[in-house]
């Protein structure tokens, strides 16, 4: 003995399907429930046909999520450089250094390319690359070389794929402090 139904639901806009099966399993059994299953498919795809279009799925991630794919960020240092306070060149060679590309440090490859520029350094990757990555390593960079305490590190435009370094706003707490 063997039933079967097609339930709808109408929230998913998909098809479900209730078995149950009686008696002695044998190798009979087993053919007629592979080839309900093909039905009950069959059965699905054409009333989610009808119901729409809606497509089936099995529950798998549409994919990663967080980073971007060919992205393209640019560290701004032109006050630092410009006050003497920092070497724009140490910087490159601090990111060259630290960054992990397949988990391993300073093995870029090509598929993550440092140019620099007067007072600018650009991190282009082919690969997923995360900004918030590039902006952990330079505050490691600030930290490092004791400027951590004067200089932070900013998203200035409004796609937020430049990062500035600007001083913190010193003379306005002394002043309020001085009140």
């Amino acid at each position: 003995k063997f039933s079967f139904y097609l339930k709808e639901n109408k929230k998913k806009k998909a098809i479900s399907k209730t078995t149950s099966f009686g008696g002695p399993q044998n190798p009979r059994s087993t053919l007629t429930l592979t080839l309900l299953n093909a039905f009950l498919y069959i059965q699905n795809v054409e009333a989610a046909k009808q119901l729409g279009g809606a497509k089936m799925s099995r529950g798998v991630a549409s994919g990663p999520k967080g980073k971007k794919k060919g992205a393209s960020f640019t560290i701004d240092c032109a006050k630092p450089v410009e006050d003497k306070i920092m070497d724009i060149a140490s910087l490159e060679k601090f990111l060259q250094e630290r960054i992990k590309v397949g988990g391993k440090a300073g093995a870029l490859g090509d598929s993550v390319t440092l140019t620099r520029d007067k007072s600018k350094i650009t991190v282009t990757s082919d690969a997923n690359f995360s900004k918030r990555y590039l902006k952990y390593l330079t505050k490691k960079y600030l930290k490092k070389h004791n400027v951590r305490d004067w200089l932070r590190v900013i998203a200035s435009n409004k796609d937020r794929t430049v990062y500035e370094l600007r001083y913190f706003n010193i003379a306005e707490n002394e002043g309020e402090e001085e009140e």
